[in-house]
């Protein structure tokens, strides 16, 4: 993960579905969330900014029962959102 982000990089997690240990999709985005930030702290590196409107890394969970998919949009806001027509 950290190979993806320089230093000054933001990132969101967006996260969806429920199991019997997560009950709420806000703590469950919180758990990916504090996981990230663990995997830069325990290498010395600077902690990554969350920035939940703009963020330059987006980070889609989806958990299904006891496994979780998890997917980065590296590709930003969609092009209509960019300026395009």
């Amino acid at each position: 993960m950290t190979e993806i982000f320089t230093p000054d990089a933001t990132f969101a997690v967006h996260f969806s579905g429920l199991n019997e240990e997560i009950r709420n999709s806000q703590y469950g985005a919180l758990k990916v969330k504090d996981a990230i930030v663990d995997s830069f702290t325990r290498k010395n590196l600077p902690r990554p900014n969350v920035d939940r409107e703009n963020p330059d890394l987006r980070i889609n969970v989806w958990l299904n029962k006891e496994t979780a998919h998890i997917s980065l949009d590296l590709s930003g806001e969609g092009l209509h959102l960019r300026g395009y027509p």
